[in-house]
């Protein structure tokens, strides 16, 4: 069949369209492809890689929303696990004993407490473990466990979690290189995290708050007068604690240091995220106007040692006058005057009164 010259420019068009098509597509894979070589690419317990290096842990602090964030950092063990079968999804895998260095923690969980507004019921941090295929010696599944190294930060407790995790050692022309890593929680396939209740659970009662109350009495006091009140929290370094007066939220205290609040009659200082032997201070600056401070309800000489929630302290002033006394010291040499005459006239009528009889 012999085409025309209209024809045969058509199908030139079309081709030219299709070949197109497809090199984009090719490309489009080839690309695809290269940007994958290297990255960790993961579901849930699972992380891939060509090769992979880096493997992210997860670090959850749960807190009652009152409470910011801890001022420390979270870091993980890795140990040697024993020889093994296991079920990857597919089939059992034959798995090594791990060896010393092929995996290791490399980065802790940081976390630092930010400031106004930022209390919240979960801090997220991460942090990583790393492979190092050189020091396998052949291709093949290697076990090792991951825990959370015991932290003992104040108020914190240690997600006990223990995680098996299997790295994947395979050959190529340059070597050995680790392409898969596969954490597993009871059996099953988990992503490695771990949650520390930090004043969450209520059973735990791990974080506590204290109130500090101005109450302002007498019979002289004024309860507009207002009052500069010093509020020092020590507790652990670098630590901070959300602050409200009367409800609103003021810039978070910070462990050392030490914050002035004006109060009047019924203020309420709330203070949030304290521990166990956490101490409270509160001191009022000197007053011109002659009332007397007095701290009670807890505080000793201004100081509360925190031991449970709910505490609260009381911040009072007194400002009270008598009656004067002066007008009825004046008048006592005349009242004993009247008494004496009284007393010679009740004489003289006495004897009087036996003369006649």
């Amino acid at each position: 069949m012999i085409l025309t010259k209209k024809e045969r420019q058509f199908v030139m068009r079309a081709d030219k369209k299709k070949f197109s098509t497809r090199l984009m597509a090719a490309l489009m894979a080839g690309t695809l492809a290269a940007g994958m070589m290297g990255m960790s690419v993961s579901a849930a317990g699972v992380h891939s890689g060509n090769p992979i290096t880096t493997i992210p842990v997860t670090k959850n602090v749960l807190t009652d929303g009152n409470t910011m964030a801890p001022n420390t950092t979270f870091e993980f063990e890795v140990a040697v696990a024993d020889a093994g079968t296991f079920n990857d999804g597919n089939k059992d895998q034959v798995v090594y004993e791990g060896i010393a260095g092929g995996l290791t923690a490399e980065t802790g969980a940081a976390f630092t407490p930010g400031g106004k507004g930022s209390a919240a019921e979960t801090y997220t941090a991460e942090g990583s473990l790393k492979t190092d295929a050189a020091v396998f010696k052949r291709p093949g599944v290697y076990h090792y466990t991951v825990t959370e190294k015991a932290n003992n930060y104040e108020g914190v407790t240690t997600d006990t979690t223990s995680y098996d995790v299997y790295v994947y050692v395979y050959n190529r022309t340059d070597g050995l290189y680790v392409g898969n890593v596969v954490s597993a929680k009871n059996g099953g396939k988990a992503d490695l995290i771990f949650n520390n209740d930090y004043g969450q659970d209520e059973n735990k009662d791990t974080t506590h708050d204290v109130v500090i109350k101005k109450v302002i009495t007498g019979n002289q006091a004024v309860e507009s007068d207002t009052f500069q009140l010093v509020v020092t929290v020590t507790g652990t370094a670098g630590e901070k604690y959300k602050v409200t007066l009367d409800n609103a939220e003021q810039n978070p205290l910070t462990s050392g240091e030490k914050a002035t609040y004006t109060v009047t009659n019924n203020t309420e200082i709330h203070i949030y995220g304290l521990t166990e032997g956490d101490k409270v201070q509160a001191v009022e600056e000197a007053n011109t106007q002659g009332y007397q401070a007095t701290y009670t309800t807890g505080l000793s000489e201004g100081t509360l040692t925190i031991s449970r929630d709910g505490s609260e302290a009381t911040v009072t002033n007194t400002k009270n006058s008598t009656s004067p006394t002066g007008i009825i010291l004046n008048y006592g040499p005349y009242i004993l005057m009247i008494a004496l005459a009284g007393s010679m006239v009740a004489f003289f009528f006495f004897k009087r009164n036996r003369k006649e009889a």
